[in-house]
């Protein structure tokens, strides 16, 4: 003859989401054959839930965090009906399991401790879980290409995001076209950013198309940057991310460089100035060779086949086109200058892409020719010696008065 308890317990859902709140009810019935004295039945917390409300009003310990109700006597057939209501934390992660448990301990009518009892039901939580990846279309693009950026935005887990933004910075690399996907877009000063709601469990995904604004930057790594936010179901956010991938600016590079065939001559000379354009980057570029010739020397021709114009003694070349790597090699003659005097002689080249891009400037080496004016002091004349030391030769026939021909000798 004792006092026997049975529990149960039961939560009005099985699945949840973050931020939910469960209804929780549990009793505690007297099955033995003698009362029960000094019950007390308990509901622990599981560590992802937080208390809420509770009938009767419970007694709550913060510390372990678990609810206590307590009757001094249970007679048999008799029960204790308690409900009490638990909210999922936020940031719970997907199909975490939510342990609500209900126990008791009671005595027997003489005082004696019974075994205690315990009851367990369980709840799983479903949240949205995102990773997030961004993947451009190309790795390498030019001044006014267009990039296919594709945002990946996949729900793998197993609850709804209500809501999601994409917040993307181009960096000034690239200009926003347009979406494929017909989505709210709202431009910001540096990118734009795509709302997104009710993102459920699969696959999302979007496609931006990008102009490359950057020029004659060759190498430059352009970043393509996402934000990426969004909620569960109840609108708690998750943690963000910011996936960021680059694509690699491919532009011309020129160098100029030059060489003379003298630098000091005289004013009666010609000279040759060679200068080497070469294409060091990683796309195709046209350029215009220019200089302002000093004043004393004149152009007089190059071995090129490249377009020539000059106004007064301002010259310039055009360089229709120059592939990646190649160089183009330009031989100018010059006359000199007809007086003493020392002349400086720069180019500079101004070049761009193929895409209309404003032009930049690069400059080559600065060279000096020195012209002196010829030595003019007296020639000595050449010393004649003749062959036969002095003598001279007998010619042969005879003069017209019979004398022999006397001929000159030989040097």
């Amino acid at each position: 003859m004792d006092a026997d308890l049975t529990l149960s317990i039961t939560a009005n859902v099985s699945v949840a989401d973050p931020g939910d709140q469960v209804l929780l009810y549990a009793y505690a019935r007297n099955l033995g054959n003698a009362t029960a004295t000094n019950v007390t039945v308990e509901a622990p917390l599981d560590p992802n839930s937080t208390y809420v409300w509770s009938f009767p009003n419970a007694t709550y310990d913060p510390v372990n965090r678990t609810l206590q109700w307590t009757v001094a006597s249970l007679a048999v057939g008799g029960r204790i009906d308690v409900v009490w209501t638990i909210r999922i934390a936020a940031g719970t992660p997907d199909n975490t399991t939510i342990l609500c448990r209900f126990r008791a301990s009671y005595q027997n009518a003489t005082g004696a401790p019974l075994p205690p009892k315990t009851v367990v039901t369980t709840v799983r939580v479903r949240a949205p879980v995102f990773d997030p990846q961004l993947r451009p279309s190309q790795a390498t693009a030019e001044h006014g290409d267009v990039v296919i950026a594709k945002f990946y935005a996949n729900n793998t887990g197993s609850g709804t995001a209500r809501q999601a933004w994409s917040n993307w910075t181009l960096g000034g690399n690239f200009r926003f076209a347009y979406l494929e996907e017909n989505m709210p877009v709202t431009n910001v000063s540096d990118g734009f950013q795509v709302t997104w709601s009710n993102l459920g469990p699969g696959a999302h995904s979007l496609t931006a198309h990008l102009v490359v604004l950057r020029s004659l930057a060759d190498g430059l790594a352009m970043n393509i940057q996402t934000q990426w936010t969004a909620t569960d179901k109840n609108g708690n956010r998750l943690v963000p991310s910011m996936p960021t991938r680059s694509v690699d600016l491919l532009a011309p590079s020129f160098t100029l460089g030059m060489t003379a065939s003298a630098v000091q001559l005289n004013t009666t000379s010609r000279f040759v100035l060679t200068l080497t354009v070469r294409n060091a980057g990683h796309a195709a570029g046209i350029g215009w060779l220019n200089t302002t010739l000093p004043s004393g020397p004149s152009f007089l021709s190059d071995n090129g086949s490249m377009p020539r114009s000059n106004q007064g003694r301002r010259y310039s070349w055009t360089i229709p086109s120059l592939a990646p790597g190649e160089a183009l090699v330009l031989g100018i003659t010059f006359g000199s200058a007809v007086d003493a005097r020392v002349a400086s002689f720069v180019f500079a080249l101004e070049f761009t892409d193929r895409n209309g891009t404003p032009s930049a400037s690069v400059s080559g080496p600065r060279i000096d020719i020195e012209f002196m004016a010829p030595t003019t002091g007296p020639v000595a004349p050449p010393q004649l010696r003749c062959r036969n030391r002095g003598r001279v030769r007998r010619g042969h026939g005879r003069s017209p008065i019979g004398s022999p021909i006397l001929r000159p000798c030989s040097l």
